[in-house]
């Protein structure tokens, strides 16, 4: 009788050993690398505000095991300085609404987008002719400045420096070009009163609207202040 009840005591143990794994198998589940990389390539599309992106995956990833429960599939918001470039995506594993992990996943991101490029090299300070620059789909990713996306918002304007054929144009590279050009003639106007005289001059300075620079009578080569009023036309402020 000792021996029949021996022999049933290690057939129970037995038993055990096999059953609980199984068990414990059965209560929990795996989620897989696809759902977690869909998880976060659905957040980056819908968080990009520009949807001509390419997203490359770097990432090797693992199944993942949870318990039983009710699961979800959450990303932790990034809020990037620039859109592109080497970008991890934080996707969270909720069960039953408790955070279980944190699987980042990581991108190589390419935003393209149709911009203004420069096709013929550009000098410095150099009026931007329609003629040197075109609209591309190019690559911006990374880019710290915001590019151009019309050839019409360039009318206007100049470098600020020597630019090469293939540079995307940002609000970096330009500034409006100035009423009145360092070395070039303007005419200077000063009024007495109701009466009004002009004589011709050059700016020895760059001066846009309401500037007050440096200009020089041409007759008595006087160098003098006037204020900017319009293209090539400074005034002389009035003393009174």
């Amino acid at each position: 009788m000792r021996r029949l009840f021996i022999c049933l005591l290690v057939l129970a143990c037995c038993f055990n050993l096999v059953t609980f794994p199984a068990q414990a198998a059965l209560s929990s589940k795996q989620i897989s690398p696809a759902e977690i990389v869909q998880t976060a390539k659905n957040y980056l599309k819908g968080a990009i505000p520009l949807k001509d992106i390419n997203l490359d995956l770097k990432s090797r990833l693992a199944p993942q095991r949870v318990p039983a429960g009710k699961v979800e599939l959450k990303v932790d918001p990034i809020n990037p300085k620039k859109w592109g470039g080497h970008t991890g995506v934080p996707v969270q594993i909720f069960v039953d609404g408790k955070r279980f992990r944190t699987v980042t996943v990581f991108f190589q991101v390419q935003v393209f987008q149709k911009v203004a490029v420069v096709t013929h090299p550009l000098r410095t300070r150099e009026a931007i002719s329609s003629s040197k620059v075109a609209l591309k789909r190019v690559d911006i990713s990374g880019l710290s400045y915001s590019p151009y996306t019309s050839i019409e918002d360039l009318k206007g304007a100049r470098t600020v420096r020597y630019l090469s054929a293939k540079t995307i144009l940002t609000k970096n590279d330009v500034e409006e070009i100035p009423l009145v050009l360092k070395g070039k003639p303007v005419t200077i106007r000063a009024k007495l009163g109701l009466i009004e005289i002009s004589t011709l001059g050059k700016a020895l300075k760059d001066g846009r609207m309401g500037d007050l620079i440096q200009v020089q009578n041409t007759d008595s080569r006087k160098k003098l202040f006037a204020k900017v009023v319009g293209p090539a036309l400074v005034e002389i402020p009035n003393k009174n």
